[in-house]
């Protein structure tokens, strides 16, 4: 074998080996697409699930304040009407306001009487909320005089 031809073959693999290949570097190009759109669909899940845990707690926040205020009010305030419903409407953190557009949360309750014992008020309360299309909601009951 001649000289010549051994320096070609050598400089071939050489310039072989200093790099990928077009079908290589799209295969790797395409591998790490798929990795990033999964890596995506997974962020994004654990940001719905951050969201939706986030919303509840505050609604729960919400109702438990208005529990609260409901309990230690006057018995003889509008509020606790026995057959009548109310509204109130908080924002994202939680804070009452007068503006409905501005509402992320709606609280409601209605005051009824006990079925068994006389002069007890049943006051059920619902706080609901919009959250990626679906409507959600929080409820539970107390009592009082």
């Amino acid at each position: 074998m001649n000289t010549k031809n051994r320096s070609t073959m050598g400089q071939r693999r050489r310039r072989r080996s200093a790099g990928l290949t077009f079908p290589e570097l799209l295969m790797s190009v395409a591998i790490l697409g798929i990795v990033m759109a999964s890596f995506t669909g997974a962020v994004n899940g654990a940001n719905r699930a951050f969201r939706h845990t986030r919303n509840r707690a505050q609604a729960i926040a919400i109702a438990e304040e208005l529990t609260e205020q409901l309990l230690i009010m006057d018995g003889s305030d509008a509020a606790l009407s026995i057959g009548t419903a109310h509204a109130e409407s908080y924002d994202r953190a939680g804070h009452r306001t007068a503006v409905p557009s501005d509402a992320f949360f709606v609280a409601r309750w209605t005051v009824a009487p006990h079925d068994t014992v006389a002069n007890i008020r049943r006051i059920d309360l619902e706080v609901s909320w919009e959250e990626s299309g679906t409507s959600r909601r929080i409820g539970w009951f107390t009592f009082r005089n």
